[in-house]
């Protein structure tokens, strides 16, 4: 299949995510991949230059095995006008795209080229695949955007042939605005089980950290947003360490909340007890959570969170690591009570991670459960080959309409 990816991030600067990970699976197993995306965190340019669209060859984030082409439309590059500025060379590139070259898109925009790609796909009768992790317009870092981007969901969801969703509680959100049942498909994570798997050793990681082997290692990896729960985690430190003196909290990743932790860290004077590492490669990640003896991820109840299920949560458990979660319906719909990870109200968090560093037995009983699960749900391979079921299920339908 020759698949074209729309989305409205920065395919090159941001974290692996899941988009990465199976277009470069399907891309391994033989599959054209050409991805459209916007220039985030963008640096200034001359004008000029800054309004070319800009093609990159053999583009990879989660494999070396497989790449993709990356076709990126130029932009004024001004605060405040680039994501406007950009709608036409969006529109023209997507077009182009479909017309030529593509049998099917998988969208993952809604407010910067999903109109775009939407009203391209209706004119060449190209069919399209949203796949959805969360509620975009929950997601908007500006409340003024919440309303228009609402509107937009409410035009674009019910308008994809097909709408993949990472939980069935985000398949109940579809539904709601329209989208029709049987065009639902729910498909978990993916992650790479042979990369993150229990035989990887993380004893180098903990010689450069300068802990050892009686240490009891916290970890969270991922992005620290605002909602994240590592700053409660951070300031019920005290508690821990009363029952865990060794203990030391790993915070990997970069985001809003860092800068809070940075300065907690300091003003409770725990800087032996907690690291922060800022964001690392994704190539280290499996020899870092190989270090760790529990995994966290203490996201609290808010708007952003409540549909989400983060992927670190699958590398954790494919990992055969402890997991301890806060219970959001996001993550309880994927996980439910025989995974493994234990799910927990944020007031019982700091007393479960207690729990499991403390008792050898029942962190190994959790970490062997989590393994397993990951193993039978939530494979790249498994998951990647459903995918591309979806992709030629919509692409049978359209040519038969």
């Amino acid at each position: 299949m020759r698949i074209l990816v729309v989305q409205e991030t920065n395919w090159i600067d941001s974290m692996p995510l899941q988009t990465h990970h199976i277009m470069e699976s399907l891309a391994r197993n033989g599959h054209d991949i050409r991805v459209v995306d916007f220039e985030a965190r963008w640096k200034p340019l001359d004008l000029r230059q800054s309004l070319k669209t800009r093609t990159y060859f053999g583009i990879n984030r989660s494999t070396s095995e497989a790449s993709v082409r990356l076709i990126r439309p130029g932009m004024v590059k001004l605060p405040g006008v680039d994501r406007l500025s950009s709608f036409a060379t969006q529109f023209k590139v997507i077009f182009e795209q479909m017309l030529a070259w593509c049998d099917v898109v998988v969208l993952y925009s809604v407010p910067t080229n999903g109109l775009q790609t939407i009203i391209s796909s209706k004119l060449l009768s190209k069919p399209v695949v949203f796949h959805s992790f969360d509620v975009l317009h929950r997601m908007t870092g500006h409340e003024f955007l919440r309303a228009p981007t609402w509107t937009l969901e409410r035009f674009v969801y019910p308008k994809a042939n097909k709408v993949i969703v990472i939980s069935a509680v985000l398949g109940l959100y579809m539904k709601k605005i329209g989208v029709h049942d049987e065009d639902i498909f729910l498909l978990p994570p993916a992650v790479d089980t042979s990369r993150f798997n229990p035989t990887v050793q993380g004893r180098r990681f903990r010689q450069e950290l300068g802990v050892g082997d009686q240490d009891r290692l916290v970890l969270f990896s991922g992005w620290l947003y605002e909602f994240a729960g590592v700053d409660l985690v951070m300031g019920s430190l005290s508690q821990l360490l009363r029952e865990v003196p060794r203990l030391k909290l790993i915070v990997c990743g970069d985001g809003p909340l860092l800068s809070k932790l940075t300065r907690m860290r300091h003003e409770l004077r725990v800087e032996n007890h907690v690291y922060l590492l800022g964001r690392r490669p994704f190539q280290q990640m499996p020899e870092i959570i190989a270090a760790a003896d529990v995994c966290i991820n203490p996201y609290l109840p808010e708007v952003r969170s409540i549909f989400a299920f983060p992927s670190k949560i699958a590398e954790y458990m494919a990992s055969g690591k402890a997991v301890v979660s806060t219970d959001l319906p996001g993550t309880r719909s994927i996980l439910g009570r025989d995974s493994g990870a234990l799910l927990v109200d944020p007031e019982n968090f700091v007393a479960s991670v207690t729990t499991m560093l403390i008792d050898d037995d029942v962190r190994r009983k959790h970490a062997k459960r989590c393994r397993q699960f990951c193993e039978d749900n939530f494979s790249l391979e498994s998951v990647s080959k459903k995918f591309e079921n979806v992709l030629v299920e919509a692409i049978s339908q359209r040519a038969k309409s």
